[in-house]
């Protein structure tokens, strides 16, 4: 992937590093403060898995549910309180933006799935903008891990 893909060189390129930023914010505030900062997360998670499973997840769905997360829904409500929190950190620094994305889009594709919500899907977009336009290269620490690391850990390709 050339130099002139980054986002960096996008006129108006600040639009998109605030979006970033402001998700990131909202990332890591759901993750650390709704979701780590609360005891009743990791131990409700089955009750809440076992809820959407009855009632919102799509029968394909349901059977990942039921077989897999439910009965591993402690190691599932760690990863994603920590997955949110860490997604956001990474979004509001701008580092390894393109990773970070890319996990966020999956992130948000199983909340959606299992529980319908149209805010994943909206979280999940703004995720697939940033992973394709390299959105810390603008005001964020991509540019700079770059250096310092090779490129495509940074910089994978998007296209």
């Amino acid at each position: 992937m050339g130099k002139e893909h980054r986002l960096a060189l996008v006129p108006r390129g600040w639009t998109v590093a605030l979006a970033r930023i402001a998700t990131g914010w909202v990332f890591f505030r759901y993750g650390w403060f709704d979701k780590l900062q609360d005891d009743g997360f990791v131990t409700g998670m089955a009750d809440t898995l076992r809820k959407m499973a009855q009632t919102s997840a799509p029968a394909f769905y349901r059977s990942f549910l039921e077989q897999i997360a439910i009965p591993h829904s402690q190691a599932f409500a760690l990863a994603v309180a920590w997955g949110e929190a860490l997604l956001g950190i990474s979004l509001l620094l701008g580092a390894f933006t393109n990773l970070a994305s890319l996990l966020g889009i999956l992130l948000m594709a199983n909340l959606y799935l299992a529980s319908g919500s149209w805010e994943a899907l909206l979280y999940a977009s703004l995720c697939l903008v940033f992973l394709r336009l390299s959105a810390g290269s603008r005001w964020g620490l991509d540019p700079l891990l770059a250096k310092l690391l090779p490129e495509r850990m940074v910089y994978f390709p998007t296209r």
